[in-house]
């Protein structure tokens, strides 16, 4: 029974990690925000996604339907999300091994590659149209911020990769 304490102690002083909730709400409201937003216009608002959803991109190419374009950014992109934000706390809570690290550093790093150039892409092309209007400013700073959380993401798990085992030579 004596130990009953520092068990019930450790549970409600273990930090929490918001990254699994916080990069999913940040895509799911650029997503609705871009389907509320762009009623109306041409397809340029959605195709400002394809940076932070890869997988999206495909369905892209194929559909014009703004319904069906939505719908698979949000089945596709939320877990996507999630799972970027997953291995972070898992790998800064010593969850993960070496090899799943490694794995989800490079699908961490992909993530942030492909938001750097397609984002970067349709940021040069907006700015060299003139059509950078409010949404865009918007779509282009949710961006960078599941951008930053996708590197925050890729640096822990490096942690992780190049840490020594404890009881190590040095």
């Amino acid at each position: 029974m004596q130990g009953e304490p520092h068990r019930t102690m450790r549970i409600v002083n273990q930090r929490r990690c918001i990254m699994p909730l916080l990069l999913p709400a940040l895509y799911v409201g650029l997503v609705l925000a871009t389907a509320i937003f762009a009623k109306g216009t041409d397809g340029t608002p959605y195709d400002r996604l394809v940076g932070v959803d890869p997988i999206g991109l495909a369905v892209r190419m194929i559909y014009a339907n703004p319904v069906v374009v939505m719908a698979c950014f949000l089945v596709t992109g939320a877990p996507w999300w999630y799972f970027i934000g997953r291995m972070c706390c898992d790998g800064r809570d010593g969850k993960l091994g070496r090899i799943t690290s490694v794995l989800g550093s490079v699908l961490a790093f992909f993530t942030v590659g492909t938001i750097a150039k397609l984002t970067g892409d349709a940021l040069r092309e907006d700015i060299s149209s003139g059509i950078l209007s409010k949404l865009a400013t918007f779509q282009y700073c949710i961006a960078g911020l599941l951008g930053i959380g996708a590197l925050i993401s890729a640096f822990i798990l490096l942690r992780v990769i190049f840490a020594r085992a404890p009881g190590a030579p040095v």
